[in-house]
């Protein structure tokens, strides 16, 4: 739309072969020469064995398949385009109940005998150009996109997901290790190299960075060095043996110029388009991450950068050009090489002057040299003041050539209706203008020192001026305007807010981000430290986002697999006994019918959590504890500011069960019953929970499993806690206590540090 593509219509450009420089120009030639630069590898001849002996560092077990992680991997995948069977998602949807069955016994006896069906294996590979490249005759301008059977992709995906949450939970990756993974984009990577860059600088420091690219990236997988690399992680013998079928014996049929041509076979490689290709590149190179520091060494796929930071240009030259030779001679030994094409260079150290003849680093004839201009890694345009001037500029400048294109389309009269056109605006422009903010953006003032409200401009001006103009095109491209249409009238009927405004937020949500992230997530360790550390006044710009925000609990989303079984919501309904379509009063009624058949010996529970009306909305919880009818324990407690009504109401539950775990008397009864009035709470307690108050619903399981385990009279069963809903403020007598308990513990002081239950 806003560029001037080459027309379809064009013939294509005869291929030129860069080993012997002969030209293809017919189809049968080309696809020659596209196999032989794209899809082999000339160290495939020094491959190993599969059966070479290794001994594991560790043991990875893998979850067997259910039928729940079937249905998400088809189901719910995307219309993606199929391979040579020719059948789409959609036809797999509508026949699922039929085969359903079918396919999970399938899949499970393909991982437990290893074995990868030999129709899933070939594949119809398009020939796609890649963009904004100077010359087309050249095969490497050129990306391989492999089509597979959809249902075969569905046993690829599942496996993918399952070895991603495991690398990550065993450590098999170094934290520092992207791509594939949950929870970790590039720009959380290019975050965490500015932070250490500016951590440094503080410091009076000096820092380079280098950046390498594998070739080949996934075409240029050796099978056997792969097995090997797998069983030294510790991976299962069967889900080995399965991807080495999976990575061997695969055939393709290369599409090109509108033809399908033969089958043809390849002997290395994974292929471009598999969902499992990327997380097994990834293992695959693995080792250079862990190569001398790893906290120095970042990736994202195949691109990789190398940090040195000391007092001296040269003596950073020299570590970065050790650990590049480390890296080239592993790569000789495994089969990966690395383009020196794309291999960059950049220096950052204080002061205005420009060094004339800065250190460069030489390695097997290979001379990398600082250039003029910024330094592109993953999106982001490295300057050597980490000013993003350039980032802002180049960004910018494309995003407004779209926002204009989007703008010719409509006017006072006509056009695309401005609810679409904003959609548009903001996926195609705005997204692309503010990409990687997270970590370019300062704010537009930083703290002068400690101990003074003194602050300094970080210069954005001219970064808020370049992006306020794509912004309002955007938005005169979304309305029937004028051009003397005020700038305020614009914002609000548009509802594009002004840049700084967005930047702002931007920045604020990804340090609330940091608060859900794994502790292995290398953010999350930069933001403790940033925490935990005694210098008051921040290092980075990501420092000062951390230090700003209030004290919040910290969650970890992948603490548990996201393949364990859990109840459905219906079933939980049914095992608390929820309102299930009666009213509050009919199931007020219920409720003291089913109390007053419980034995009396079993210890009773009853909770409530409660925020304050006044402006600083404290919260707070309370719980009693009954057992003969007598009230044996009663407690209010206080959450302070930053707690919500479902935490205190998950906290006081908690408590609650914990002090009747722990009275003398617990060894007459059997059973221990938690009695709430919050639903959603409710329904979670008993199970794994990756939201608020992850820590509290973690506690009440261990609670459960205590309870089971506590002295009792001999002729009682082990016994069990039981959860139910109760209706609120109905006048049953133990709610109404908790209410009153937990309204005591709002009003009391604010704890200086949030206890843990």
């Amino acid at each position: 739309m806003a560029s001037n593509h080459r027309s379809i219509s064009d013939p294509p450009p005869p291929l030129k072969d860069p080993i012997n420089h002969e030209i293809a120009n017919n189809i049968e030639e080309k696809r020659k020469v596209l196999v032989k630069n794209l899809l082999t590898n000339a160290a495939e001849v020094d491959d190993i064995p599969f059966d070479v002996p290794t001994i594991p560092g560790q043991y990875i077990p893998f979850p067997r398949i259910v039928m729940s992680d079937l249905e998400q991997a088809i189901l719910k995948a995307g219309n993606t385009a199929p391979g040579a069977d020719e059948i789409p998602t959609r036809i797999l949807q509508i026949a699922w109940s039929i085969i359903k069955d079918f396919v999970l016994l399938l899949f499970r006896k393909c991982l437990e005998l290893g074995h990868h069906p030999e129709c899933f294996r070939l594949a119809t590979t398009a020939i796609i150009p890649k963009p904004n490249k100077a010359d087309y005759t050249n095969p490497r301008s050129y990306r391989p996109i492999a089509l597979l059977s959809v249902l075969g992709k569905g046993l690829e995906r599942l496996v993918a997901k399952k070895m991603s949450w495991l690398a990550i939970h065993y450590k098999t990756l170094a934290s520092q290790q992207f791509g594939a993974l949950p929870l970790r984009s590039s720009v959380d990577l290019t975050t965490c190299v500015t932070h250490d860059i500016e951590s440094a600088l503080k410091a009076g420091q000096k820092t380079t960075l280098l950046t390498m690219d594998v070739k080949g990236a996934f075409d240029a997988v050796l099978p056997g060095r792969l097995i090997n690399r797998l069983r030294e992680q510790g991976w299962p013998n069967n889900l080995v043996k399965w991807i080495q079928s999976f990575a061997t014996n695969r055939y393709i049929k290369i599409r090109l110029d509108g033809e399908t041509g033969p089958k043809t076979a390849l002997n290395c490689g994974l292929p471009q388009g598999s969902p499992i290709s990327p997380i097994l590149f990834m293992l695959y190179i693995a080792p250079i991450f862990w190569m001398g520091n790893p906290m120095k060494r970042f990736g994202y796929a195949d691109d990789i950068a190398l940090l040195a930071s000391s007092d001296c240009l040269q003596e950073n030259c020299e570590v970065l050009q050790a650990n590049m030779q480390e890296a080239l001679d592993w790569g000789k030994s495994e089969g990966i090489t690395f383009d020196p094409k794309k291999s960059e260079l950049i220096h950052f150290y204080k002061g205005h002057r420009t060094l004339t003849d800065a250190p460069a680093v030489q390695t097997e004839g290979l001379r990398i040299e600082t250039k003029p201009g910024p330094l592109r890694w993953l999106g982001v345009y490295f300057d050597r003041k980490l000013s993003f001037k350039s980032h802002v500029k180049i960004l910018s400048a494309k995003a407004l050539k779209v926002a204009n294109a989007l703008r010719s389309f409509n006017n006072t009269c006509r056009g695309i209706p401005p609810c679409f056109t904003r959609r548009v605006a903001i996926a195609c422009a705005l997204k692309k203008c503010y990409f990687a903010s997270e970590t370019w953006w300062p704010g537009r003032f930083r703290p002068k020192s400690s101990i003074s409200n003194l602050k300094i401009s970080n210069r954005v001006d001219g970064h808020l001026g370049l992006l306020n103009k794509v912004v309002l095109t955007c938005a005169r491209a979304t309305l029937p305007v004028y051009k003397t249409t005020n700038l305020a009238v614009l914002h609000e009927e548009s509802k594009l807010r002004p840049a700084e405004i967005e930047l702002n937020q931007t920045s604020q949500l990804f340090a609330v981000r940091t608060t859900r992230l794994d502790p292995y997530h290398p953010l999350r360790i930069r933001a403790d430290l940033v925490k935990s550390g005694n210098r008051r006044l921040p290092s980075s710009r990501f420092a000062r986002t951390i230090v700003a925000l209030p004290p919040s609990e910290q969650v970890n989303p992948l603490a548990h697999p996201p393949w364990e079984q859990r109840e459905t919501r219906a079933e939980a309904e049914l095992r608390v006994v929820g309102p299930l379509g009666r009213s509050k009063a009919q199931a007020a009624k219920d409720f003291k019918t089913f109390y007053a058949s419980i034995p009396r010996n079993d210890l009773q529970v009853f909770s409530d959590g409660s925020k304050s009306e006044g402006k600083d909305g404290a919260t707070g919880g309370g719980y009693i504890v009954t057992q003969y009818d007598i009230e044996v324990a009663r407690h209010a407690f206080s959450l302070g500011l930053n707690a919500e009504v479902f935490d205190a109401e998950a906290t006081a539950a908690t408590r609650g069960a914990a002090a009747a775990l722990a009275q003398p008397s617990a060894r007459f009864a059997k059973d221990l019953w938690i009695f709430l009035d919050n639903y959603e709470v409710t329904l979670r307690l008993g199970s794994h929970f990756n939201g608020s108050s992850q820590s509290v619903f973690d506690d009440f399981l261990d609670i459960s499993r205590a309870w089971a385990q506590r002295p009792r009279l001999p002729h009682l069963p082990p016994g069990e806690i039981r959860i139910r809903w109760v209706p609120g403020h109905l006048n049953i007598l133990g709610n109404e206590a908790a209410d009153k308990a937990a309204k005591e513990g709002a009003a009391l002081p604010p704890p200086l540090i949030r206890s843990a239950p």
